[in-house]
C-alpha cells in the first residue's frame, strides 16, 4: 500500500457525513455514496487499497448534477468527477474491519496516485449496483439553462401531462371511462387540462406522476416520483419529435381532423355516420401509441372505438411531446439515460463481463453507430 500520500492530518475532517446508498458492489462495497448532514452535498468514498490490518477509501465531494450525470448518462465517468471536485482536494482513509480509522491524508487531486485513479472508461454500470440500493431512486430531469418560473411550470405541466396518460393507458383495463374520454371537438386549453387531471385523478395514487423538488441553478434539475419505465418512454418519444421522426404523423392526423372539421361540424350523437376513417391517419395513431408502449386499440375502447377523439386525443398528446422537445432543442431540457457501457474498469479491473443490458431511454443504432430512431409510416 502506498505510504507517501499527502498530508496526514489528526482527525478525520467529514466524520459528520451520512452513509447512503452504495453505488457499486463487486464481492463488497467498492464506492459509496455519504451525504453532508447540514447541506446534503454528496460524497463519495471509492475503495482503492488495502492491506493486512486496513483498507484505504478516497473520499471526494461532488455536485448533485455531476453525480446525476455519472450515475445517468455516459456523459462522465468516475474519474471525471474525481479529478474535478469542487475542493480541489481529495481524503484518504484508512479503516480496519472494525470501522476504526487508523489514519487520515489529504492532497490536491493532481497530486492523487496514479494506481488510485479509475481508468480512463469507468463510466457507471448499472449492473453493479445493489438492486435494494436503487429500485426507489427518484427520476430526474436535468435543466442545462436559465429558465424563467412560467417556463419551468410549463415544462412541469407538459411533462406531469405526458407521464400521467401514458401510465394510465398503459394500465388502464379498457373499459368505457365516459366521463373521462367525453367529447372534447377542439375543446379549448382549459378543457384539455382538466382532461389531463381527470386522467391523472384515476390512477392508483402510487402511480401518479408527483414533483418532489425543483434546483433552479444551472445546471439544475427536476426531481420526480414516478414510474421510470413509462417516463422513459415518453422521453425517448421526445427525442424522436426533436429529430423530426413523428413530423408525418402530426400532419397526417391533422389533415384528417381538419377534414373532419368540414363535413361535421358538429357531432351530435354516437349513432351518427362518421366520416370514413383515413388509412394513413389510423396507421400513424398507432404508430404514435407503439412509441410509448400503448397498445392503441385500448384507447379506441375507451372511446367507444370513435376515431374523431382518438383521433383528437393523440394530436393533443404530441402536442405536449412538441412542447417537451422545443426545450430539447434549445439544450435547456436533458432527459437522463442509461446508455449501454460495452467496457468499465476500476483500477484495471474489468467488469464488462459482469453486465446485463442496462434498461433506460436508448436509440437504436445504424451500421455505421449512428443513432436511429423506430421509423413511423410513410
Amino acid at each position: 500500500m502506498n505510504v507517501h500520500c499527502g498530508t496526514r492530518l489528526d482527525r478525520y475532517p467529514l466524520g459528520h457525513l451520512e452513509r447512503g446508498r452504495d453505488l457499486i458492489w463487486f464481492d463488497g462495497p467498492l464506492l459509496v455514496e455519504y451525504r453532508n448532514k447540514e447541506t446534503n452535498d454528496p460524497y463519495l468514498h471509492l475503495w482503492c487499497d488495502c492491506d493486512d490490518l486496513v483498507n484505504r477509501w478516497l473520499v471526494f465531494r461532488t455536485t448533485e448534477t455531476s453525480l446525476l450525470r455519472y450515475l445517468h448518462t455516459a456523459q462522465l465517468t468516475l474519474r471525471d468527477i474525481m479529478v474535478h471536485t469542487p475542493d480541489g482536494i481529495v481524503y484518504l482513509l484508512d479503516i480496519d474491519d472494525e470501522f476504526c480509522t487508523h489514519s487520515t491524508f489529504f492532497l490536491p487531486c493532481g497530486d492523487i496516485p496514479p494506481e488510485y485513479l479509475p481508468g480512463p472508461k469507468s463510466f457507471f454500470n448499472p449492473n453493479l449496483r445493489p438492486e435494494r440500493h436503487h429500485k426507489d431512486d427518484p427520476y430526474y430531469l436535468l435543466l442545462n439553462g436559465p429558465l424563467h418560473a412560467d417556463d419551468t411550470f410549463l415544462l412541469v405541466r407538459q411533462f406531469h401531462q405526458a407521464v400521467g396518460l401514458t401510465e394510465y393507458l398503459r394500465t388502464a383495463s379498457g373499459d368505457r371511462e365516459e366521463h373521462i374520454f367525453s367529447r372534447y371537438l377542439r375543446g379549448s386549453g382549459w378543457t384539455w387540462h382538466t382532461f389531463y387531471n381527470k386522467v391523472l385523478g384515476k390512477l392508483p395514487v402510487q402511480n401518479r406522476p408527483m414533483l418532489e423538488g425543483v434546483h433552479y441553478l444551472s445546471p439544475g434539475f427536476l426531481r420526480w416520483r414516478l414510474n421510470k419505465e413509462t417516463a422513459n418512454l415518453v422521453g425517448r418519444a421526445v427525442h424522436a419529435v426533436h429529430a423530426g421522426n413523428m413530423d408525418n404523423a402530426r400532419r397526417s392526423i391533422s389533415t384528417w381532423l381538419e377534414q373532419f372539421a368540414v363535413c361535421r361540424t358538429e357531432i351530435q350523437t354516437d349513432n351518427e355516420d362518421k366520416m370514413d376513417a383515413d388509412v394513413a391517419c389510423l396507421e400513424h395513431i398507432n404508430w404514435v401509441w407503439q412509441q410509448v408502449g400503448v397498445d392503441s386499440t385500448k384507447l379506441y375502447a375507451l372511446t367507444n372505438n370513435d376515431l374523431y377523439q382518438v383521433a383528437e386525443i393523440t394530436k393533443n398528446y404530441m402536442t405536449r411531446l412538441r412542447q417537451l422537445a422545443t426545450h430539447v432543442s434549445s439544450g435547456v431540457l436533458e432527459f437522463l439515460y442509461v446508455k449501454e457501457i460495452g467496457e468499465q474498469s476500476l483500477h484495471g479491473v474489468d467488469l464488462a463481463s459482469q453486465s446485463k443490458q442496462p434498461i433506460g431511454f436508448r436509440c437504436e443504432e445504424d451500421c455505421e453507430g449512428n443513432k436511429v430512431f423506430p421509423t413511423q409510416p410513410a
